[in-house]
């Protein structure tokens, strides 16, 4: 019974593989290379660290109230902003961010890591 069920699974599995062979899919996806947060239009989203300064303590209150449920999107805005890699991953480097921007006490990262120090980039 058992090779039976294992049997008709492999079955399965080769036969999606052949259709997708066919149709010229590929078993590996190229990476989507992510170097600059986009807007909706397609265009880079600019950095302004002034707006990135505002919307810090907003940012901060917002993850200490919702922990790991925040708003990835507001997240995203904010890291854009600041110049960092806009991922809507809180961890490390975004905390330093908010901290940068003066929120004191900024919450502990979601995403723990190693960790960094933010320094702005050069804007002209």
């Amino acid at each position: 019974m058992r090779r039976a069920k294992r049997d008709a699974q492999l079955a399965a599995k080769q036969s999606a593989r052949s259709y997708a062979e066919s149709l010229g899919v590929t078993k590996s996806v190229p990476p989507i290379p992510i170097d600059e947060p986009e807007t909706e239009a397609g265009k880079p989203t600019p950095i302004n660290l002034e707006l990135a300064r505002r919307e810090a303590p907003a940012i901060a209150k917002h993850i200490r109230a919702k922990g790991r449920l925040y708003s990835h999107q507001s997240l995203r805005d904010f890291q854009a902003h600041a110049g960092i890699l806009a991922d809507g991953k809180y961890g490390p480097r975004s905390q330093s961010a908010l901290e940068h921007f003066g929120v004191t006490n900024p919450p502990a990262p979601v995403f723990p890591g190693p960790a960094v120090q933010y320094t702005p980039p050069e804007t002209e």
